[in-house]
């Protein structure tokens, strides 16, 4: 029954997902992939990433976590000065559970308030704790100004856990990203050392193939 009554509610959303969410670019000239940076801000390896960027000439959407914020708000204003977008992944990444509407919309709220205060900058793309849509997270993502933001490629480098997960890793991204055009928004989490060792190849082999990993910002 649960699961009956689960389906029904994921057809009930399916409508309003393709109203406010975005899981791909819009189609371009060329292929364009765009890097978006989950769970940060983290002083030691988004620093990291931000130097593997500039060096790559790619530009990403930094969703960060409002809790992570307070500790490291001076990593805020370095993104944008770096030309890269930060959204909005919630302030408590809730794992466990799903909370309900006012709380979801507080919480949401408490995140974007914060990541003002630190940069000045107001976000106006949001990304719900582990890609999870549910009415109130889709509620409160619409009354706060926001766009939802999932994703079409999940590089998977929240599964790796030592240095010898980084090449399968890499060759998986790679074949989803390979022999069409791209028009691509791949998963990546920026408070993860292993993701700065797959992040360099990454970016060498796209630039390699003619990816613009620049642009796709302008595509949401």
């Amino acid at each position: 029954m649960k699961r009956l009554i689960g389906a029904r509610a994921k057809a009930l959303l399916k409508p309003l997902t393709r109203a406010v969410c975005t899981s791909e670019l819009r189609a371009a000239g060329g292929s364009q992939v765009l890097l978006t940076f989950d769970d940060g801000p983290d002083a030691e390896t988004t620093p990291a990433v931000l130097r593997l960027l500039s060096r790559y000439r790619a530009r990403g959407v930094f969703f960060v976590v409002g809790s992570r914020v307070i500790r490291t708000p001076a990593l805020l204003r370095e993104i944008l000065a770096e030309g890269h977008h930060i959204g909005n992944h919630s302030f408590t990444h809730y794992l466990d559970r799903a909370p309900g509407l006012v709380e979801y919309y507080r919480d949401v709220a408490r995140a974007q308030a914060e990541i003002e205060r630190a940069c000045g900058a107001c976000p106006r793309l949001f990304r719900p704790p582990l890609g999870e849509l549910c009415v109130p997270g889709l509620a409160a993502a619409t009354w706060l100004g926001l766009r939802t933001v999932l994703w079409s490629v999940d590089s998977g480098d929240w599964r790796m856990r030592q240095a010898s997960d980084v090449r399968p890793t890499l060759e998986a991204v790679l074949r989803r990203l390979d022999g069409r055009p791209l028009h691509d928004i791949v998963l990546l989490h920026d408070e993860k050392p292993e993701t700065v060792a797959l992040l360099e190849p990454l970016l060498e082999t796209l630039q390699a193939r003619g990816v613009d990993l620049y642009g796709g910002v302008e595509r949401l």
